[in-house]
């Protein structure tokens, strides 16, 4: 029997091993799960339990599809390159720690890295067109000025 982490952040369980299996099937959980046996207090990843995995590996995915959480890398570069660089590489960074969240399993992280990527290439988007705002408004005052 065993208890499992959702990625909402909700035990369930106990659970029998054929439950289990009867989830990855459904891929609602994975080899990263994170997973305790009844009367243990660790958890460990599902893939870990020997007696588990070993029965059925091939309906066990091995972490979440590539996709599922928009990285974001892409506008990240263009904000960097077109709007503001200092918000763009913060941008980059949070969308570059998506795909190695989801590799670990780590749905709930990766979700949160994404958000954050996107909150700061909007910031960057902002800051630069507020900035060109600006920068036109006091180029049209120094000319004003010198006529």
């Amino acid at each position: 029997m065993y208890h499992l982490l959702g990625p909402d952040g909700r035990e369930y369980g106990p659970a029998s091993a054929e439950q289990v299996r009867a989830w990855a099937a459904e891929n609602r959980v994975h080899a990263q799960t994170p997973t305790r046996a009844v009367g243990q207090s660790d958890w460990r990843p599902l893939g870990s339990f020997s007696e588990v995995w070993m029965l059925s590996p091939p309906q066990f995915p091995r972490a979440l599809p590539p996709g599922a959480v928009a990285s974001h890398i892409a506008p990240a570069i263009l904000v960097t390159l077109c709007c503001c660089q200092p918000f763009g590489i913060i941008a980059i960074v949070f969308g570059a720690q998506v795909s190695g969240r989801l590799s670990a399993g780590d749905l709930p992280g990766a979700q949160s890295a994404s958000r954050t990527a996107l909150m700061w290439c909007w910031l960057g988007v902002g800051f630069g067109l507020l900035s060109c705002l600006a920068g036109s408004g006091l180029a049209l005052l120094s000319s004003a000025a010198h006529h």
